[in-house]
């Protein structure tokens, strides 16, 4: 049972990532990166907001899980360039790596929870 919502979790995130990429590639392809920000829109300011709570969260969490400082602060960077395509495929990497004893038992538990020893060293 767990292997196979292993599975759907992984084909989900992987799903969700290629969606975003693909939104974002046409979007861009579409209007371009300037007309992306129309300073007017009471929208845009709300958008932005939900965003950057939404980058400390999950920034907050990076932190938690990585072992390297260094590693953390490149994935909080790429998540404020890249957003949601970071969120999914980070996700995804973090189901690859678990072994077969961690998806049988709580693979959920291990993907979000588990992290690993804090290197002394900004860098490692």
């Amino acid at each position: 049972m767990a292997a196979s919502v292993v599975a759907a979790l992984k084909t989900l995130f992987s799903l969700l990532a290629c969606v975003m990429f693909a939104t974002l590639l046409w979007a861009i392809a579409m209007d371009g990166l300037a007309s992306c920000v129309d300073l007017r829109a009471r929208w845009l300011f709300v958008a932005y907001i939900n965003f950057y709570i939404n980058v400390a969260v999950i920034g907050i969490w990076f932190v938690y899980k990585e072992a390297s400082w260094m590693r953390a602060v490149v994935l909080i960077l790429l998540e404020i360039v890249f957003g949601s395509i970071i969120t999914s495929g980070y996700i995804v990497i973090q189901l690859f790596k678990l072994s077969h004893e961690e998806s049988s038992k709580d693979p959920l538990y291990f993907v979000l929870v588990k992290h690993e020893k804090r290197s002394a060293l900004f860098f490692l």
